[in-house]
Order: structure tokens, then C-alpha cells, then sequence
């Protein structure tokens, strides 16, 4: 084991507690090494035959993962595995396995008494994500039949109380610390307006002080796009100061390669982290003496009235403000700078409020109807999901076709349920694949393949297309930009330069893509046999493919349908009433049509809508005549 782990002192504890008592919680600190530590003390010391450690983030299990096989000298897939979506690497001989909680959610759905692990850990409970409460709700109905199950929960801010009153039961509670050093806390005298302005200028007066200057800073930013606002906006101060900073980004699409690795950077004195929420618990950031916390995320959200989903930026929590903070501290004294004042972070809720209360349930409850293992209705949950979100998802899931008026599944639905994809884009694939069409299916699969990868698409497409095809290819569209990208990049490959970080990276999230078109192909092959035995009707040939493109995706997100205002550049979706612009980073602003579809819909300071495809009126009226007749 790693010496300076805090969690080393209270492995007799853990033996202890594991021996004792079936439910586990262990509060630990981000860095205290809970999420590795603990499964190799059950594994070494023969307290468990095989595990599954479930994570909330995809990189999260990656670098447990990774840590583990280097420390034990053992390959990914044999003793230690994972599974994520759309990836698997494990055996039956693998004893340690890593998987994120939706992977989990379906292994339950699918084998409801998970009769092949003895042991479930649920790890960073606090993040409360929707499918860390299903979880939770699912193992207290297994935990009444299998008394030999072991579960425990690891969480960086404790909820002992409530957890205890859910289970019902005594149990097993240790607190750990994480940072071994203290951290001073400093907060702004008076409100900041303009938070990325304040953070720039603490940056340059950090980096100014001879005393400071050769220290890392690691900044928490709400999104990717303030990351990169920030990061031009340092690039250009450190031309002209002649700083000479190394400027890092985190976040989700950044960390999805799985060989990425901040230890690389570890050594490099004047470096600026510029980080989401990913960096308060998912991944070690080494080399820190500075925090400077905007007190922001940006997060999903469904809209009560509307049951829209919308991503918006909201203050964090008290338990998450401390985590950041939290980040510095281990290998000496740390400093905190928040961008806010102490009276705005006395208002902040204490937890984070859970998914389950304002995330979009429809895909989720689409799965409990696709198995009939367990009853979505007949689960306690330690936290109630309001009767408005179930309401929503139970009305689109109608509108989407794929429950009856008397909530029975339709063969759409479980058809749906089987494409490892969101319920919009899987039922975008069943639609291509109704026209009978292998070109069709290969633009709509490439395109779905993209959103589903959720990979920031803000590229120089002008470095490698030219005028005329630069504009050819935006007036059709996002999604076709999506495509022309994709293929394009691959056939540009020999001409970039092999040593370009932008370039790799690029190149590692194409090579997602292409992971995931690979696995709906295989998938979509099951689809096709229902309409070979006419359980599904084919739909009459049309010529023009890219009419046939859009209608597809007009099937999947008709309800996403907007009308622009006259004289204006003002969209209204038709179904909600919400207005909103189109986004200046969508790659469609060339011309405002009368009658769009959307991807996402953004709450910054104005309200935004992207991933654009323009489409005509009576094509809404036919696919979406449950709502607009």
C-alpha cells in the first residue's frame, strides 16, 4: 500500500467492521484512498470471494482500476476488471470488479439478487446521482432475502443517521481524514459580478508575487466552455507577462481517455488546472497549494412545469465547497480562495440536492418496464422522487410510443431498452432502420454515435474543409456537420502532425465513436430480425436521404420542436413556451429557419439551445400529432 494513505491506520478497524456488521459506512475525505484500499484489504485478507466497487464517473473507475493492476502487478481482466458503457474487460476468475452505478442498476435489473458478488460497495454516495438512489433502494429489497450480502457505503460526507433509518438496522460507521496538513480559508470582502474577471485577476496577481509564483493553482470552473473562455484568456496574459504557465484542463470529455494521466505534470511548478466538479473526487490532482473555487457546477436538470431538460449553473454545497478545498492539504499547508463571500456561503445547503428530484427519470423507468424483476413502484427510497418527475417521464414515455394509455410496454419499448444508448437516440436508430437503408443508417448511426459520446464538437472545421464546403455542410445542419467531421478528420489524419496534443485527443474521442457505431451495429442486427418475421413494418422508400435523416430525428426529439418568432432571432419551443437563441457555439448560425429541432437546452445568462436541425412543418405534424393536433 501506498505509505501515505490516511486509510492505512484503520484497516483493523474495517476487518472489524466488515466481520461484524452487513452494512458498512465509511465517510472518508477525497485523497484518503478509501476506493482502492478497502477492496484489496477485503481481498488480501479473504473477506470476500468477489466484489463489485461501483463509481458514479466513468474515469473514476479507470484510475482505480489502473492504480490497483500497477500496485498488485496484476493485468486489467484477470484479477481486477471493469465495466463501463460500452467497454468490458473481466473474467470469471476476476475477483475485484469496477463498474460505474448505471452498469450496476442493470446488472440488478437483470439478475435481481446479484448472486455473483458477496460484497457491493457503492462509493462517493454524496454526489446522490439517480442511480446511486436506485441502488440504494434495490439493496435494501435483496438485502431481506440474501443475509450472507455485505454492503458498504463510502461517502465523503456522512449521512449516518439517515442511512441507518433506511436500512433499519445498526450499523458499522468509521470516519476517516483525508488531508493531513491544514487549509486556510479565505473569502471575498464583497459579491464578485463577474467571477471568471475576479479569477483572472487573482491568477496574475498570484503569478506576479516572486513568493508564489512557482506553485500550482487548481481552479473550479461550472463547465467546459468557461474552462475554455478562461484558458484563451490566460494564454494571451501569459504572452505578454511572459508567465511561461502550463495551462491543464479537467473535465469529463478530457478524462475520458483512459491513459491520461496528470502525474505526467506533476513535476511542472507554474501550472493553472482549470477544472469542473470531475477533480472534487474523481480523479488525484498532485502538486497543489492553491484552491480557487467559484462556488459554481453546472448541472441537468428537468424543468417541473414543462419536464424540458435543461443544463443551468447553480451555487454548490457546503459538503461539496469543502471538498474542493479538500483537494490541497496532503502534501503541505494549503490555501483556499473562494470567489464568493461567507455570508453567500452561509446560504448554501448543507448536501447537494439528489438527482433523483430534478433529473429526467424516462430512461431509467423505461428499463424497470423492460424488466419485470423488480416493480419501479414497489421501491423504498431513502429519498422520495417527487409525483411531478414520475408524471413527466410516464407522459413522454406515452408520447414516445413506447407505453400504451394503460402503462403496458410496447414492442418499441423494449426495443428501445436494449440499445445501451439514451430513449431519444435509440428510437432515432429503430427509425433509420424502418427505411430499409444502409446509407441512412450508417449517417444516423454515426451522428447518434457522436451525442451519445458526448464529445465537445466546437472544432476548426475550417482547417480542414474549404469555404465552400465549410458552408455547404453548416446550412444542413449540426448533426451533419457531426458526420462530415467524422469523416473527414480520418482521411486528414497523415497530414497532422502525430506530436499535436489537440489532434490526439481529438483523435481519441473519434475512436469513442467508432466503439460505440460498432456496438448499435451489432445490437441493431437483433432490431432487424423483428422486421424480417413483419412484427415491425418497413416504411415506404424516399429518395432524398437527407429528408429520410431528419425525419428520423425528428421521431426521437419532436417534443424538442421549435418556432422562430417574427422579426426576431427568438426561438419558442412549441411544446413548452420557453424561448431561447440559438447557442454562438453551435456549428448551425448561418441562416434562422422557421421551424427547428434541438439537442440541449442551456441556461446561462441568457437561454440557449444547440445541436440545431431544421426541418419542415408537416413532418411535426405527422410524428408529433399526440401533441401539436
Amino acid at each position: 500500500m501506498h505509505k501515505f494513505f490516511p486509510i492505512e491506520k484503520y484497516q483493523k478497524y474495517i476487518e472489524i467492521a466488515v466481520k461484524k456488521f452487513d452494512v458498512i459506512l465509511i465517510k472518508g475525505e477525497a485523497g484518503c484512498g478509501k476506493t482502492t484500499i478497502i477492496p484489496t484489504i477485503l481481498c488480501k485478507k479473504n473477506l470476500s470471494k468477489k466484489m463489485v466497487v461501483s463509481q458514479t464517473k466513468k474515469i473514476a473507475v479507470f484510475n482505480a482500476v489502473s492504480y490497483m493492476s500497477k500496485k498488485m502487478n496484476i493485468q486489467i481482466g484477470q484479477q481486477i476488471g471493469y465495466t463501463v458503457r460500452f467497454e468490458h474487460k473481466s473474467t470469471k476468475k476476476t475477483k475485484i470488479k469496477f463498474v460505474t452505478d448505471g452498469i450496476l442498476f442493470k446488472e440488478i435489473l437483470e439478475n435481481f439478487f446479484l448472486l455473483e458478488y458477496d460484497c457491493i460497495i457503492l462509493d462517493e454516495f454524496h454526489e446522490r446521482t439517480v442511480y446511486t438512489d436506485f441502488l440504494l433502494a434495490s439493496l435494501k429489497q435483496i438485502k431481506k432475502i440474501r443475509t450472507d450480502l455485505k454492503i458498504i457505503i463510502m461517502s465523503a460526507s456522512g449521512e449516518y443517521v439517515k442511512i441507518a433509518k433506511f436500512f433499519n438496522s445498526k450499523l458499522g460507521k468509521i470516519t476517516i481524514p483525508g488531508r493531513l496538513f491544514t487549509i486556510k480559508i479565505f473569502y471575498t470582502k464583497t459579491h464578485q459580478s463577474n467571477y471568471i474577471f475576479s479569477i483572472l485577476a487573482f491568477i496574475i496577481k498570484y503569478y506576479s508575487n516572486k513568493k508564489t509564483s512557482k506553485k500550482g493553482l487548481l481552479v473550479f470552473l461550472p463547465g467546459r466552455e468557461e474552462i475554455r473562455l478562461m484558458t484563451k484568456m490566460i494564454k494571451k496574459i501569459n504572452s505578454q507577462e511572459m508567465f511561461n504557465l502550463t495551462i491543464i484542463s479537467l473535465y469529463s470529455d478530457i478524462l475520458a481517455e483512459k491513459n491520461f494521466d496528470l502525474s505526467k505534470n506533476s513535476n511542472t511548478k507554474k501550472k493553472v488546472i482549470l477544472a469542473t466538479n470531475i477533480a472534487e473526487s474523481s480523479v488525484t490532482v498532485p502538486g497543489i497549494n492553491v484552491i480557487i473555487d467559484s462556488g459554481l457546477s453546472k448541472q441537468k436538470t428537468t424543468y417541473w412545469k414543462s419536464g424540458t431538460n435543461l443544463f443551468k449553473i447553480y451555487p454548490v454545497s457546503k459538503s461539496e465547497a469543502y471538498q474542493r478545498a479538500g483537494r490541497t492539504g496532503r502534501e503541505r499547508k494549503g490555501k483556499c480562495f473562494r470567489m464568493f463571500t461567507f455570508s453567500d456561503f452561509s446560504k448554501f445547503s448543507l448536501y447537494p440536492k439528489p438527482m433523483l428530484e430534478k433529473t429526467d427519470l424516462t430512461s431509467i423507468i423505461l428499463q424497470f418496464y423492460a424488466s419485470r424483476s423488480i416493480e419501479f413502484l414497489n421501491l423504498d427510497f431513502i429519498t422520495t422522487p417527487p409525483i411531478w418527475n414520475i408524471y413527466k417521464a410516464l407522459e413522454k414515455l406515452f408520447l414516445l410510443e413506447v407505453i400504451t394509455e394503460n402503462f403496458k410496454i410496447t414492442l418499441s419499448g423494449k426495443l428501445c431498452s436494449i440499445f445501451p444508448l439514451d430513449i431519444n437516440l435509440s428510437i432515432i436508430i429503430i427509425e433509420s432502420l424502418k427505411n430499409k437503408n444502409k446509407t441512412l443508417f450508417n449517417l444516423v448511426n454515426t451522428a447518434v454515435s457522436v451525442l451519445a459520446a458526448d464529445i465537445p464538437l466546437v472544432f476548426e472545421m475550417k482547417s480542414i474543409f474549404s469555404k465552400e464546403d465549410y458552408a455547404r455542410i453548416k446550412s444542413l445542419g449540426d448533426h451533419f456537420c457531426y458526420i462530415a467531421f467524422f469523416y473527414k478528420y480520418f482521411k486528414n489524419e497523415n497530414t497532422k502532425k502525430q506530436q499535436d496534443s489537440r489532434h490526439k485527443s481529438i483523435k481519441n474521442f473519434l475512436n469513442l465513436v467508432i466503439l460505440i457505431k460498432k456496438q448499435i451495429k451489432e445490437t441493431s442486427v437483433i432490431i432487424e430480425s423483428f422486421f424480417s418475421a413483419n412484427l415491425l413494418p418497413y416504411k415506404k422508400k424516399n429518395t432524398d436521404i437527407k429528408n429520410q435523416f431528419k425525419v428520423c430525428f425528428i421521431k426521437g426529439y419532436f417534443l424538442n420542436t421549435s418556432r422562430l418568432l417574427n422579426n426576431t432571432r427568438i426561438y419558442q419551443i412549441i411544446s413548452t413556451g420557453l424561448l431561447s437563441e440559438i447557442h454562438p457555439f453551435s456549428l448551425y448560425k448561418i441562416s434562422y429557419p422557421k421551424l427547428i429541432i434541438f439537442q440541449e437546452f442551456l441556461v446561462t445568462s441568457k437561454q440557449y439551445i444547440r445541436g440545431i436541425l431544421p426541418i419542415r412543418l408537416k413532418w411535426v405534424y405527422l410524428i408529433g400529432k399526440k401533441i401539436f393536433i
